[in-house]
């Protein structure tokens, strides 16, 4: 059984996914360094691929790129839904998609966090999108509720966001 038909069908997958070539990820680095509105360019690794609930295993071309608001936030970019959607549409303007597959990587947005899945020919991209608070930041008293930090309320100095594609061949 192939890794494509094990992830199309929710089976553990019996051979490991394989990085994208490194040409087709710089052709992704290239969409995304092109098609976001931000200043921080997306440094490029291979890792093993995180554990998911698809129990996929394997190595991955990572993109990744993290920065403070006041590298990221610009004015299409104000929350983490702006962010998504403008990953979601330099991608899928290069021929992602999403199909069965890739839901299989999606998961519920959380405070702060979202992650989704593009599909290509026979790749995949894990995107994961989280922004936080900046380690060491104090809130002021109008970014807190109920003792929990209103993301939102902070300047964009105190916000940090992480952004990470892992691609991988199925």
């Amino acid at each position: 059984m192939t890794a494509a038909l094990a992830v199309a069908t929710g089976r553990a997958a019996a051979e490991p996914v394989k990085p994208l070539d490194v040409a087709d990820c710089v052709d992704v680095r290239h969409v995304l360094e092109e098609g976001l509105p931000f200043v921080p360019g997306f440094r490029m690794l291979e890792f093993d691929l995180p554990k998911n609930a698809a129990g996929v295993e394997g190595k991955v071309c990572r993109l990744l790129t993290v920065g403070t608001g006041v590298h990221m936030e610009t004015p299409e970019i104000r929350s983490l839904d702006d962010m998504r959607s403008l990953m979601m549409g330099a991608l899928t303007a290069a021929g992602w998609v999403e199909n069965d597959a890739s839901k299989r990587f999606a998961e519920k947005t959380t405070t702060g966090r979202t992650l989704f899945a593009l599909a290509r020919k026979d790749a995949l991209c894990v995107i994961s999108v989280v922004v936080g608070m900046v380690e060491g930041v104090k809130p002021d008293a109008q970014a807190m509720r109920d003792g929990k930090v209103r993301l939102g309320a902070l300047t964009p100095l105190q916000r940090e966001w992480w952004l990470a594609l892992d691609c991988f061949r199925l």
